[in-house]
C-alpha cells in the first residue's frame, strides 16, 4: 500500500528517510515528495503560496492514487495533506482511506505566535533552536544557513500567510499525533473533528515538536494498522 509523505518547514523528499525500513518491512511503499527549491528541486524558485505547492504535490501523485493508500503530514505537511486531499476529493479521484498528522492543530486554529518568516536572523535561529529538529551543526554554521535559511522562511511564509476556509467535513477518518512537550494543546489537536465526520482519533507521544524522530516505527505501526481498518473493516 502506498502512503503520501508530506513535507514538513525546510523539509524535502530525505527528511523521512528515517522510516523507510520499518514501512518495508510492513509492506507500505513511501512517496516522498519533493517540493521546489530543495534537494532534487533546488535550482527552482521557492514557493511562497500555498496553493501552488499543493498544485505542485498534486501534480506529482495524481497517477498514484491507487487505492488503499493514506496520507502523512508533520507540521507543515499537515496543512498540505489537508489540502491535497480536499484537491483530490474535488477532482473526484480515488481518496485516501485515512489520513495521519503530526506536530500540528486543526487548519481553523489561528496560531497567535510572531511571523517568523519576517524575524531577523538571531530570532530566526533561537526559533528554530526551540523548535529542535535542526542539527545545531547546521544552525552554527552560516554558509549552510545561507542555503537552508531561505528555504525554511518560504515554508514559514506560505503557512502563515494561509487563512482556513471552512469546507463541509471530509468522510475521512483522521489519526492525530502530538508530543507530550509540543506547544499544542489537546484541544488544539481536537480542532481536526471540524474536518471530518469520522471521529478523530489522538495519539500522544513523548517528545517535542519532532517526536516523530526516535518513533518510526511506531509510527508506522499505527499507518498499517489504520489503513488495515480501514481496506477490511
Amino acid at each position: 500500500m502506498n502512503v503520501i509523505f508530506l513535507p514538513y518547514a525546510g523539509g524535502s523528499q530525505y527528511s523521512y528517510s528515517g522510516f523507510t525500513g520499518a514501512a518495508k518491512r510492513n509492506g507500505i511503499n513511501i512517496i516522498p515528495i519533493e517540493v521546489p527549491g530543495r534537494g532534487s528541486r533546488i535550482n527552482e524558485p521557492l514557493l511562497v503560496n500555498i496553493s501552488d505547492m499543493v498544485n505542485d504535490i498534486f501534480d506529482q501523485v495524481k497517477d498514484h492514487l491507487k487505492a488503499p493508500y493514506g496520507i502523512y503530514g508533520h507540521s507543515m505537511g499537515t496543512i498540505l495533506g489537508y489540502l491535497l486531499t480536499r484537491k483530490i476529493v474535488n477532482e473526484n479521484l480515488n481518496k485516501p482511506c485515512h489520513l495521519f498528522f503530526s506536530g500540528s492543530g486543526g487548519p481553523s486554529v489561528k496560531d497567535q505566535q510572531v511571523l517568523r518568516h519576517l524575524l531577523p536572523r538571531k530570532d530566526f535561529i533561537d526559533n528554530l533552536i526551540k523548535l529542535g529538529g535542526c542539527p545545531e551543526e547546521i544552525l552554527n554554521d552560516k554558509y549552510m544557513m545561507d542555503i537552508f535559511e531561505p528555504i525554511i522562511r518560504a515554508d514559514f511564509r506560505l503557512i502563515e500567510t494561509h487563512r482556513h476556509e471552512v469546507e463541509v467535513a471530509l468522510d475521512i477518518p483522521i489519526t492525530v499525533m502530538i508530543g507530550t512537550e509540543d506547544k499544542i494543546s489537546r484541544a488544539e489537536a481536537e480542532a481536526w473533528q471540524a474536518e471530518t465526520e469520522k471521529k478523530i482519533e489522538i495519539i500522544k507521544f513523548p517528545g517535542g515538536h519532532f517526536f516523530i524522530f526516535g518513533q518510526e516505527g511506531k509510527i508506522i505501526e499505527i499507518i498499517l494498522r489504520k489503513i488495515k481498518g480501514q481496506q477490511y473493516g
